[in-house]
């Protein structure tokens, strides 16, 4: 009985701390709960906001440019033509005859022509008219008329003349058929072929003819017009009377001369032997030529650079006669009293063998060198004394006519 009681408490006992342990969600250990206890509920983690995309800062509309025009290719330079060294006689003639025209002299002057009138040739050298012959051509002269290669013919003007060279330089109105430039006559060398063109006998217009160079550095002695002329170009090219003042040409159609003179027979010129001459022919240099056309065409005159002395050439025979210390050079055989050179302490038999440093030779003469310079100017000269050389200054004169 008390055993009974005392298990029956126990039991309530257990039952009450199971009841306990049942609210508290808890089983005595080996106790059954009839009720399975809920499986916990997952917490879901809720889904992430979706980050909102930034509102793009709106760009400026680009107003559509118009298409840039394609330019047009740049045009390519035609070559400069490389000049023909070696054209034929037809060749030149067909350039340079347009070129070339007959002057026509009333009053005088000339050859080959009728009583009154004269007749010679020359080139035009510049599209603004320029015509360039000999001084002995326009000599004298009431009218000049030139007749181009066409037949066409027009009234010329002198512009100016140098008797000294034998050039004279003559302008027409309006438009021209054709120029010819200038060669460097420095280059020439003996045995060139060389072309002539111009009218001979006044009649046989524009009279084409070839031949060579025959010699360099000649000097002539014109009795008849009182002129002596240095540093020509010999030719035996056929120069006729009517010829005077026409080009002499070489193989690039350039003028390297004008055409002057001829020697035929006795007493006209350095032949005094009595026999007739032929192919014997001069031409003033270009490069003569083109300095005293500039001067003509730019001031109307060539004011003409002297030193007041007479001079002449030096040569063997001379540095021999005279017993000279130089071979080449200008002596000067008188000094005018108060000129240029007496300012200068020049003496007779001094040798100028230098102007402004150039040499004073076969290929450049006394009188070509001081064309470059100008009545005023002072200019340096180196002279042979004996054995010594000085350096002299001279303040050039103008020479006389």
């Amino acid at each position: 009985m008390h055993r009974r009681a005392h298990a029956h408490r126990t039991a309530l006992l257990i039952a009450a701390l199971a009841s306990l342990l049942a609210a508290a969600g808890c089983t005595l250990p080996g106790a059954l709960d009839p009720t399975p206890a809920p499986m916990p509920t997952a917490t879901a983690t809720p889904a992430p906001t979706p980050t909102t995309a930034p509102t793009p800062t709106p760009q400026p509309t680009a107003t559509p440019l118009p298409p840039t025009p394609t330019p047009p290719p740049t045009p390519t330079p035609a070559p400069t033509p490389t000049p023909v060294l070696d054209q034929t006689p037809q060749q030149i003639y067909r350039r340079a005859s347009p070129a070339v025209v007959t002057v026509v002299n009333y009053g005088g002057g000339g050859s080959g022509g009728r009583s009154g009138t004269g007749f010679g040739s020359g080139v035009i050298i510049d599209p603004r008219g320029y015509i360039i012959t000999n001084n002995h051509v326009v000599e004298g002269q009431r009218r000049l008329r030139v007749i181009f290669s066409d037949a066409t013919e027009r009234d010329a003007s002198l512009v100016g003349a140098d008797p000294t060279t034998d050039l004279a330089v003559l302008k027409v109105e309006g438009s021209v058929p054709g120029t010819v430039p200038f060669g460097d006559s420095s280059k020439l060398e003996p045995g060139q072929s060389v072309v002539a063109i111009g009218s001979a006998l006044g009649e046989f217009t524009n009279t084409v003819t070839t031949g060579i160079v025959s010699g360099l550095q000649r000097d002539l002695q014109d009795r008849e017009r009182g002129v002596s002329l240095e540093g020509l170009i010999q030719t035996d090219a056929a120069i006729n009377p009517g010829n005077s003042g026409g080009p002499l040409l070489n193989l690039r159609a350039e003028v390297i001369g004008i055409n002057t003179a001829v020697i035929r027979e006795s007493g006209a010129g350095a032949n005094a032997s009595g026999s007739v001459a032929e192919g014997i022919g001069f031409a003033v240099p270009s490069n003569i030529a083109r300095i005293v056309s500039e001067r003509i065409i730019a001031e109307g005159r060539l004011a003409r650079p002297g030193l007041g002395a007479t001079t002449e050439p030096v040569t063997p025979g001379l540095a021999a006669e005279q017993e000279l210390q130089v071979q080449q050079g200008a002596r000067i055989r008188n000094v005018a009293p108060g000129g240029p050179a007496a300012a200068a302490g020049l003496r007779p038999n001094d040798v100028i063998v230098a102007v402004a440093g150039k040499p004073v030779d076969r290929e450049n003469s006394l009188s070509f060198l001081l064309l470059a310079h100008r009545p005023g100017e002072q200019v340096e000269l180196t002279i042979a004394r004996g054995p010594e050389r000085q350096t002299v200054r001279v303040t050039l004169g103008e020479a006389d006519r």
